[in-house]
């Protein structure tokens, strides 16, 4: 008869998860930064913002960038940051943030990542916790 007596994982610290959290977070922002330009540049070039003012009852892209760049690019970010977390976590059982920080997320038994699917929804978790503090302060009386 055996036993399966597993201890306890240890958790990291607040200053830890911080920590891999910001490292993870500069990474993400460099990226998509990157993403961003190149794709704002791009989508100029074919046409998609325009510099020509805007006339009543005419094109929707006119003066900047229109309603259909901004959501082309929340979709890339959030696409692209649960991609990030998720292939990490669930393959490779960490961020490269965590990893730095001697983090790990493994299944329950501790012996390995968490799998693709589970890494996908904790990233998806993760983002429509973010969204809504963002939407509902984008939404409430104390916003600009």
């Amino acid at each position: 008869m055996t036993a399966s007596s597993s201890a306890p994982v240890p958790t990291a610290d607040f200053g830890t998860r911080f920590s891999a959290f910001v490292i993870d977070g500069l990474l993400l922002l460099s990226a998509q930064w990157l993403m961003f330009i190149v794709l704002s540049r791009q989508l100029q070039a074919v046409g998609l913002t325009s510099t020509k003012p805007c006339v009543p009852n005419g094109v929707a892209l006119c003066e900047g960038p229109s309603t259909a760049l901004w959501t082309m690019l929340l979709l890339l970010f959030v696409g692209s940051t649960i991609a990030y977390h998720a292939v990490f976590e669930g393959h490779y059982g960490a961020t490269p943030g965590k990893r730095w920080m001697g983090l790990a997320v493994t299944d329950r038994s501790g012996a390995g990542p968490v799998g693709l699917t589970a890494g996908v929804s904790r990233a998806v978790v993760r983002q429509s916790f973010w969204l809504s503090l963002v939407f509902l302060f984008e939404t409430s009386p104390l916003s600009l």
